[in-house]
């Protein structure tokens, strides 16, 4: 009885572990992470669907950044679109109103993140054309001023 709670044992082991392998998700290879770029290189014109980041954060923290991202679009009108830019030791998202999701925008530098409380000072554009930001952003010890914006080439 004694092996055949081992055997059983191995046997969901196995099991579990060719599931967890298995479940990578698409068929698809991975396309490649674009590299950040740094503060001051904004990598020339923007191509179709790209979008600039334009701005700084001061305060507890201060960065200027200025870099090119994506815009990802709502999938129903229960999500906010989506705009995404990794910077220098963090990445800034900003959402465009969506469900019950007000516009926000969220920083993380480093190990803070930082988000907004009120969609005041943000213009998010749903439609991924762009944003306009001046707005502060808070972490649980501190407090950023983020003023930005982002331009978008949707053709």
């Amino acid at each position: 009885m004694r092996l055949t709670h081992h055997v059983s044992t191995l046997a969901t082991l196995a099991t579990v572990a060719l599931v967890l392998g298995g479940c990578s998700g698409d068929d698809e290879p991975a396309a490649p992470q674009s590299e950040p770029t740094s503060a001051a290189d904004d990598g020339g014109e923007l191509r179709p669907g790209e979008c600039k980041l334009k701005g700084s954060v001061t305060g507890d923290q201060d960065a200027e950044f200025k870099t090119k991202g994506e815009y990802i679009a709502a999938s129903d009108d229960t999500q906010p679109g989506l705009y995404r830019f990794k910077i220098k030791n963090g990445q800034v998202s900003v959402y465009a109103a969506g469900g019950d999701i007000k516009d926000a925008v969220t920083v993380v530098l480093g190990d803070k993140n930082y988000a907004s409380t009120t969609p005041e000072g943000l213009e998010v554009d749903p439609a991924g054309e762009g944003a306009s930001i001046d707005t502060p952003a808070v972490s649980t010890d501190g407090e950023i001023q983020v003023v930005a914006e982002v331009t978008c080439d949707k053709q």
